[in-house]
């Protein structure tokens, strides 16, 4: 029971961990990972140098781990900011992309259609239509359920 205990509190922890991250430093720490540097860092993400260093002792501190490996003004990652790059880099591409999601659905260019009819309508005059319908949004997902009259009009 002993260690049961301990692998909750080591769970609880990470969740804690995670929930405090800071998309900000997450950025800082991307940005000097792919610029080389917590100068050029700072000057993409127009922040100053300071402030990126700051940022990156926060997330060690929160991480409990080392990202960099320091030589005079290069960086490299350690495994553990090897592992957080890997695992972070996915979720902020992303957050980055969904403006861009949100408005493709806002105009009908993205999201979900579901459509329902009958035959011969469904294989001469809809399949056509839905063919050049879909062909302009390649973001939507749609489905074409071809049924009877009486169960098109209980789905809908």
């Amino acid at each position: 029971m002993v260690k049961l205990k301990s692998l909750m509190e080591y769970f609880s922890l990470i969740d804690m961990t995670l929930r405090n991250l800071d998309l900000r430093h997450l950025e800082a720490f991307h940005a000097a990972v792919r610029l080389g540097s917590f100068v050029r860092a700072a000057e993409a993400l127009q922040y100053a140098q300071s402030t990126i260093t700051l940022q990156i002792q926060q997330l060690e501190a929160e991480l409990g781990a080392r990202l960099f490996e320091r030589e005079g003004r290069r960086l490299r990652l350690t495994e553990a900011g090897r592992l957080l790059r890997d695992q972070t880099q996915p979720l902020l591409e992303r957050l980055h992309a969904l403006p861009q999601t949100l408005s493709d659905l806002a105009t009908g260019d993205a999201g979900y259609v579901r459509f329902g009819t009958i035959e011969p309508a469904a294989s001469r005059r809809v399949a056509p239509l839905l063919a050049r319908f879909c062909a302009g949004r390649p973001n939507l997902r749609f489905t074409l359920e071809v049924s009877g009259t009486q169960a098109v009009s209980e789905r809908v």
